[in-house]
């Protein structure tokens, strides 16, 4: 009776030892494949926001090199080399974007306000820039400042791009000028609150009329 009372104690440890080994593989099966469904969205989720601002950065290095072509065919200015902007050809500046594709004319002005001569627009060759700034649109006036300017003052020319989100103008800001203060060098923007959009502007120097 002792013998068959101690091997039923056996079989019932043996059992319950089998249950509690299941029970404990069961919960590491399952640990190992929570954590692994946690590293997959953990991986997914930085990778894709990783990926998100590689793309917004290219984006905007893209913009800000078609801004830069932009400027040169309004302003570039050098003696020693082939004639490629509106100022080095006509001798003015454009007082409008569309004056850089769409010819000018007497009853036309240039950034002074002032009507362009007929020697002028005998100057004009056209095609200055033909390209399209990719995702933004820009207005066709140039804005001067200071406004009322003669031919021998100087101050800026600005290319402005309305309807621009606060993220993508602050990024421009710092790939041009390694500055997001909105109110520095090239890139500026307004209003300067954290409001989006906001107004963009991308300044030239400029000399005369």
């Amino acid at each position: 009776m002792n013998s068959l009372a101690s091997a039923r104690r056996s079989w019932q440890l043996g059992c319950v030892l089998r249950l509690r080994r299941g029970l404990t593989l069961i919960e590491l099966v399952v640990v190992i494949a929570i954590l692994g469904i946690l590293g997959v969205v953990i991986v997914s989720t930085t990778g894709g926001s990783s990926a998100a601002l590689k793309s917004d950065q290219e984006r905007i290095n893209e913009v800000a090199s078609e801004l830069d072509l932009l400027s040169r065919a309004i302003a570039f200015f050098e003696p020693t080399k082939t004639a490629i902007s509106f100022k080095q050809t006509v001798g003015v500046y454009p007082s409008r974007l569309s004056h850089l594709t769409g010819g000018i004319t007497t009853a036309k002005q240039n950034s002074c306000g002032t009507n362009y001569t007929s020697g002028q627009v005998a100057l004009w060759i056209g095609g200055y820039y033909t390209r399209e700034l990719p995702g933004f649109n820009l207005e066709d006036l140039l804005v001067r400042s200071p406004v009322n300017a003669n031919a021998q003052q100087h101050g800026t020319l600005a290319i402005v791009i309305p309807n621009v989100t606060l993220s993508d103008a602050q990024l421009l800001d710092q790939t041009v000028d390694r500055d997001a203060s909105a109110t520095a060098a090239t890139v500026r923007f307004a209003p300067d609150d954290g409001s989006t959009p906001v107004t963009v502007s991308y300044l030239s120097a400029i000399g005369g009329c």
